[in-house]
């Protein structure tokens, strides 16, 4: 058994990690030492966003990339500005009130100081968490993680603007009934509008669901503790009176305190907020501010409201482009860009983008997937054959996986948590030719697993690992390429991971994550032996972090990474743990490649590290581009391309 090569030219990077998807270079001689002005033989920009990795194949490198076309964007930032000014407006006008109440008729209580500077420190909250939230909703997309950031930022503020309307309302119960009423319904939109309501719940600690639980009870229990204190009536207790300019300091301290809470988690702050004004409530502290209270209260109510309309349904654009971008391999110039599968922007991880899946090429096509928008195909002038909508992908981190070419079918990873499957498309028309459908998996994650490539005795396999109804259990499936039929299964534990892909060295199948990599036998496997008399080694790992990087494999070790930076290098034969380093950086998303007798770990902070491919640990080099790398790099011929958040780089030697 051994894995299949594309049919592409030695000096070509066809797809995903080179020809065989195993991220080895052929050999020569690579750059081991560059900055942004050192052997950089040039620099292209890159509009919109992607991860994809560059491809290579004649005299073009094609990479992917997605970005919004601007309709939608003037009317969000209008209403982010909008609503930030008048969150403003009603925080000037609440300290005014305040400050007036103070200063007219007879010298303020001791308990009008204190009310006060709760009332200016909520106040000065709500200024803060308002200004935390523009810039998660100015005119840009939002990702998952940050669509629920919002929803949290805009649930607490919600709850600021209802206690800072209860506040001035102490004198007229009816009316703090009313606005208790109103406020207490608003809840349920509250915790309906929450976004991925499926990954982010309610039962599970782990996403957020503490924190989901107590945002949407804070604008539930502000409500009903102001229709309790209605109906209770009381009246404010009489205290010593303080000097008027106390009553001043109070209301500057306390705004003061509340803005500098930026510094503190947001649901600690309102949680504290919400604690003290129950504690003014409860020793009948009130503010006697006139009539000019009632509206004050309906304005904060309102403010909270259009708020959390804002933030929450309000969005920006409908239309995203993607879009298959042609260099030119020696001088960076763009040849051409194609865009396709316009649509709304897909949901993805802070760590994702819209366009990660690398393209995959043969001599004369290229093939993109963007998950949830479709694949296309162009000719290597940039004409568009071909477009299949039909190959859905929904998974709230976004689509990881590539897709792969084989004997002229295009595979796609359709690994999404809900009906998860395999398809192969043809190459020149993209009909699906099969689809195998997977088991579907809980919890609301996907795969990000890229499938390899196999042949047994003639007989050509896809190799899928992925999750088997749990996320603690997973399976190996060998599926027959010409027809997706399943041809083997083997139980191989997934360790709650979903991202680490499948390589091998021709005689053995490594599968790797964060806690320990295993050495299959594939010919042992072929035959459908049990794993474990398929087990060649085991090695046990400590990595902080999932691994998310694939590993490589170089002079007969193999070199994994964790996403917290933990590489390590193990004899590929034995499994004996040769050695373990903590590299400089980020964090290590993009997969390692080896060429030239070393091993380049990209990281997110720009810089790459290059180690020697030695049973001992020695650094070459440690290199920064200056912007983050979630790409792996292509290298070619003596050449590095590295993709960076807004350039191509082609990195070579000067003599």
């Amino acid at each position: 058994m051994h894995a299949v090569c594309h049919a592409a030219s030695p000096a070509d990077w066809p797809g995903w990690r080179g020809r065989e998807r195993e991220g080895r270079a052929e050999p020569g001689n690579y750059p081991t030492h560059w900055s942004p002005d050192t052997n950089i033989r040039w620099k292209a920009p890159i509009p919109g966003q992607g991860h994809a990795s560059p491809i290579l194949v004649g005299d073009s490198v094609f990479l992917t990339t997605g970005y919004p076309t601007g309709r939608g964007e003037t009317l969000k930032r209008l209403a982010a500005w909008g609503v930030l000014a008048l969150t403003a407006a009603v925080a000037g006008a609440g300290a005014v009130l305040a400050l007036l109440a103070c200063a007219r008729g007879e010298p303020p209580s001791r308990g009008n100081v204190v009310s006060v500077a709760f009332f200016c420190l909520v106040l000065g909250v709500l200024l803060q968490l308002s200004h935390a939230a523009l810039p998660r909703l100015g005119g840009q997309e939002l990702t998952t993680d940050q669509r629920m950031e919002c929803w949290l930022l805009s649930a607490n503020i919600a709850a600021l603007c209802f206690i800072v309307a209860a506040f001035p309302l102490a004198a007229w119960n009816r009316a703090r009934g009313i606005a208790a009423l109103f406020v207490a319904s608003l809840p349920v939109p509250a915790i309906l509008a929450r976004p991925a309501p499926d990954y982010f719940n309610l039962y599970t600690p782990g996403r957020l669901g503490l924190e989901l639980i107590w945002s949407a009870a804070l604008p539930l229990a502000v409500p009903i503790a102001v229709l309790l204190a209605a109906l209770w009536g009381r009246t404010p207790r009489a205290t010593r009176h303080a000097p008027r300019l106390a009553c001043l300091a109070a209301a500057i301290l306390g705004l003061a305190a509340g803005i500098l809470s930026f510094r503190l988690p947001p649901l600690h702050v309102v949680t504290f907020c919400a604690a003290t004004w129950l504690v003014v409530e409860a020793c009948g502290f009130g503010l006697r501010v006139g009539g000019w209270a009632k509206w004050f209260a309906v304005a904060a109510i309102a403010v909270g409201a259009l708020g959390f309309l804002e933030r929450n349904g309000l969005r920006v654009t409908r239309d995203f482009a993607r879009a298959i971008v042609c260099l030119d391999r020696d001088t960076g110039a763009a040849k051409w860009t194609r865009e396709g599968l316009r649509g709304p922007h897909p949901p993805m991880s802070h760590r994702n983008s819209p366009a990660t899946p690398t393209p995959v090429a043969d001599a004369e096509r290229v093939y993109a997937w963007f998950g949830s928008a479709g694949a296309m195909c162009t000719d290597m002038e940039g004409k568009l054959l071909w477009a299949n909508t039909e190959v859905p992908f929904d998974d709230v981190h976004g689509v990881g996986a590539s897709p792969i070419l084989a004997d002229g079918l295009l595979i796609i990873p359709g690994t999404q948590p809900d009906a998860p499957y395999i398809a192969a498309l043809d190459v020149a028309t993209g009909k699906r030719v099969w689809t195998t459908e997977l088991r579907p998996w809980p919890g609301g994650e996907g795969q990000a697993r890229t499938p390899a490539i196999a042949t047994v005795n003639g007989k050509k396999l896809l190799l899928v690992w992925a999750w088997e109804g749990t996320q603690k259990e997973g399976c190996l499936r060998a599926l027959d390429l010409r027809s997706g039929n399943e041809f083997r299964r083997f139980p191989v534990a997934t360790h709650n991971e979903q991202v680490a892909s499948v390589v091998s060295d021709g005689d053995l199948l490594y599968l790797a994550s964060s806690k320990e990599v295993l050495a299959l036998g594939l010919a042992k496997l072929s035959r459908g032996e049990e794993p474990l008399a398929a087990l060649v080694w085991t090695s046990t790992l400590k990595c902080r972090g999932q691994l998310v990087a694939s590993p490589v494999l170089c002079n007969g070790l193999l070199f994994v990474v964790a996403a917290h930076r933990d590489a390590h290098c193990l004899d590929a034969r034995t499994g004996e743990l040769l050695w373990s380093q903590q590299l400089n950086g980020r964090g290590c998303m993009a997969s390692p490649i080896a060429a030239g007798g070393a091993v380049y770990f990209p990281d997110v902070s720009g810089k790459t590290t290059v180690v020697a491919a030695e049973r001992k640990f020695r650094k070459i080099a440690e290199n920064d581009l200056g912007e983050p790398i979630w790409a792996s790099p292509a290298p070619v011929r003596g050449r590095l391309y590295i993709r960076t958040t807004g350039h191509l780089w082609c990195i070579e030697e000067k003599p």
